[in-house]
């Protein structure tokens, strides 16, 4: 089995992303998630949160696109693109 040093966990998305009045960064899904890996895998997770309110999903895979050219990959790593964009009521 593979050895895992780093997970690099890359999250973009419209409004949806941002935390809610009631909700402290740290409480958003994104940061959640991050503290579950680590957890889970026993090491050390890396979050980049890119938000765009109303943003449409060709906007951010622009935004994804460009950044991508300063991520770079590494050995004994594992890396993960989410997009998440809906509606806020």
């Amino acid at each position: 089995m593979q050895t895992i040093s780093k997970i690099y966990l890359y999250v973009y998305g419209d409004s949806t992303i941002f935390p809610r009045k009631s909700q402290s960064l740290e409480d958003t899904w994104p940061y959640l998630l991050k503290d579950n890996l680590e957890a889970c895998f026993c090491t050390s997770v890396y979050l980049a949160v890119r938000g765009l309110g109303a943003a449409s999903i060709s906007e951010i895979a622009k935004n994804f696109s460009r950044d991508s050219g300063y991520y770079a990959v590494q050995s004994e790593t594992i890396s993960f693109f989410i997009v998440n964009t809906g509606i806020v009521d």
